[in-house]
């Protein structure tokens, strides 16, 4: 193999999975089976020193501050990761612990985790190019106190614009008070850097024989824990487990907590969809900071289905020429609100209520109250899902009662364009291709009751009902929710109209 010259020249490839690697070393060994254990011990040593030779004649040609941080990875990666990392090297290979040269006009963004986000680095890297100079720490994260400890490593010298965390998966044994414990005082630490914080679920597995010994329960405690105490401090939440468990038998390597390529490409994908978000919101906040608002949703901040608390973003407005708009819904607007701020980035500004209401009083209330952050040039709306349980919504007033917070709207934002988006279907729970016979037949006919509405008002309706319907292998399995691809099709579907409704220039 040729020596490597110059570390600009190597060949862009995406990170070998580690199995792979285990293969390309078996191979790259002499042939000829040794004879005995000191033979084959003689042999692995050997072909280990060709490989660092090698690997120690690419360095020589980096520049200076690449070589400052490989430092760093040969004194962080341990005996697993480091000699992968010098083969990847030797073979030209681009990894995930790769120097990152910074473009000074773009945002810097570090990632800290274990080998769910070192796999899936790549994604983000690529998904970000020229939008985010990205980093991630150099090594597998591991347990939250191996993660306290090596804080000041993670954080180098530079400064940070985002900051998205993990650690979960090493701490299954952890104690519940321990865990919380690490994760109060990383918080703490990372706050101090000034950086916007995005908190990463830690992702499932497809069984709980599986050779980490990673079970469902224990994921499902590590989440709850970690919910509560993100949730306290106000850190946003990318629920990486809610996105990939309705595919983990695509996605997931067989009774494995890791990931196949597209797995990984999935996660990378809403990862950088997360981090375009905050970033977005940092770089207005940077020219105004955001006001506060004294809206009571404040104590619906508990956690729904998909590990977020409900809530009310506001992007803090700096160019008053720019029109606003308010996105209003569910769960549901969860899973569509990160590509909508993307696609809309540098627009219009977007304030979003997250909140798990249905038609009454009270919702007109606190609509009103969030519309007072206003005006608003487009108002994208939708209320209903949670309203199917009988009782919820008095018979008979479903439609007075949707009458009243458009009247509302109409009120309050006089000049706005209002868009009402249907709500989506319910499937069987486990059996996401089949219609709920129950409850889907009830988001029917308040569907039907809020387009009648809608056009006695003269409000035009975004139809998310009739969009899914016919893509149910795109639901969750959960009944309610969704996968990725649907949520792309629901946040297309809102563009396309809060576009059409914008005020002409």
């Amino acid at each position: 193999m040729k020596t490597l010259t110059v570390c600009g020249l190597l060949t862009v490839l995406l990170l070998t999975p580690l199995g792979a690697l285990h293969a390309q070393q078996r191979e790259a060994q002499p042939k000829g089976e040794p004879s005995n254990a000191k033979e084959a011990a003689t042999k692995k040593t050997a072909v280990d020193q060709a490989t660092d030779d090698k690997y120690q004649q690419w360095k020589a040609t980096c520049s200076a501050a690449e070589q400052a941080w490989l430092s760093v990875l040969e004194a962080n990666l341990g005996n697993f990761y480091l000699p992968i990392y010098k083969l990847d090297k030797v073979r030209g290979n681009i990894t995930a612990w790769d120097y990152v040269k910074d473009d000074p006009q773009l945002p810097r963004v570090l990632l800290i985790g274990d080998s769910i986000s070192r796999g899936y680095t790549l994604a983000v890297r690529q998904a970000l190019a020229g939008k985010a100079n990205v980093h991630r720490a150099p090594e597998n994260c591991g347990r939250s106190a191996n993660g306290l400890k090596k804080l000041p490593v993670y954080l180098g010298e530079g400064k940070w614009d985002v900051i998205h965390f993990n650690f979960g998966i090493h701490d299954r044994t952890t104690d519940g008070k321990v865990y919380a414990d690490n994760l109060e005082k990383i918080v703490a630490q990372l706050a101090q850097t000034g950086a916007k914080l995005i908190w990463a679920r830690t992702t499932p597995v497809v069984s709980a024989r599986n050779n980490e010994k990673f079970s469902p329960e224990q994921c499902a405690t590590v989440n709850r824990i970690a919910d509560g105490i993100m949730q306290k401090h106000g850190i946003p939440i990318d629920d990486l487990c809610t996105l990939v468990q309705p595919r983990l038998a695509e996605l997931q390597l067989p009774d494995n907590v890791h990931f196949k390529e597209t797995g990984y490409n999935v996660l990378g994908g809403q990862v950088a969809a997360e981090i375009l978000a905050v970033l977005g919101k940092a770089k207005v906040s940077a020219a105004a900071p955001k006001t506060a608002i004294a809206v009571p949703v404040e104590k619906d901040k508990r956690l729904h289905a998909n590990g977020q608390a409900w809530r009310f973003d506001q992007a803090a407005v700096s160019d008053p020429a720019r029109p606003r708009v308010l996105v209003v819904g569910d769960s549901i607007l969860n899973g569509y609100l990160p590509r909508v701020l993307n696609l809309l980035s540098g627009k219009v500004y977007v304030d979003a209520w997250v909140n798990p209401h249905f038609q009454s009083a009270n919702y007109t209330k606190l609509l009103a109250q969030v519309l007072d952050s206003g005006p608003y040039d487009v108002v994208h709306i939708n209320v209903g899902l949670h309203g199917w349980a009988k009782g919820r919504i008095p018979d008979g007033q479903f439609e007075p009662l949707t009458k009243d917070f458009v009247t509302v709207i109409q009120q309050k934002c006089p000049q706005a364009k209002i868009i009402w988006a249907s709500s989506t279907p319910v499937t069987v729970k486990g059996k996401p291709t089949e219609l709920d016979p129950a409850i889907n037949p009830i988001i029917i006919e308040h569907n039907r009751m809020a387009a009648k509405v809608m056009g006695e008002m003269k409000v035009s309706v975004n139809d998310f009902y009739g969009v899914l319907v016919s893509k149910l292998n795109l639901s969750g399995g959960d009944q309610f929710h969704w996968k990725a691809p649907a949520y792309k099709i629901l946040a297309d579907a809102a563009v396309k109209e809060i576009v059409a409704a914008l005020p002409a220039k």
